[in-house]
């Protein structure tokens, strides 16, 4: 594996654990850790295989090597985003087609995760893009 894919890797090991945690107290905070809050914690699965699958073909595939520094920074960041962007969506989808009709609930729980966890996300793909900014073998 190339060092960025190992890097993107790491990055997205800490988002998985911040989805986690991230909707274990929205769960507790909002729905109150009924029996309502099982379909939720069933889309960390599809969306953490959807993160990793798409962070080894980012890791791989795209031409880390010729990028200056500078655009290695911003790719990273933008491309960490958008692997937390399509999962979630992706994860959300997944268990709405397991469960069938959801009540808007879970919908007001969704924007709520997604507000709160795109900061930290955000934050974490800045330190990506530094490390990534900072690589000098590939």
């Amino acid at each position: 594996m190339r060092r960025p894919t190992i890097y993107l890797f790491i990055a997205l090991h800490l988002e998985v654990a911040l989805i986690f945690a991230g909707l274990t107290i929205l769960l507790f905070a909002f729905l109150k850790g009924g029996n309502d809050s099982i379909p939720i914690m069933t889309n960390i699965l599809p969306a953490s295989l959807i993160s990793f699958s798409l962070g080894y073909l980012a890791g791989e595939y795209l031409p880390w090597a010729k990028l200056p520094p500078w655009a290695r920074f911003w790719l990273g960041l933008g491309v960490f985003y958008t692997i937390f962007v399509i999962s979630s969506l992706l994860g959300f989808y997944i268990m709405g087609l397991i469960y069938g009709n959801l009540s808007d609930d879970y919908w007001r729980l969704f924007y709520d995760f997604f507000l709160f966890t795109s900061i930290l996300i955000l934050l974490i793909g800045c330190v990506l893009g530094i490390y990534l900014s900072k690589l000098k073998k590939f």
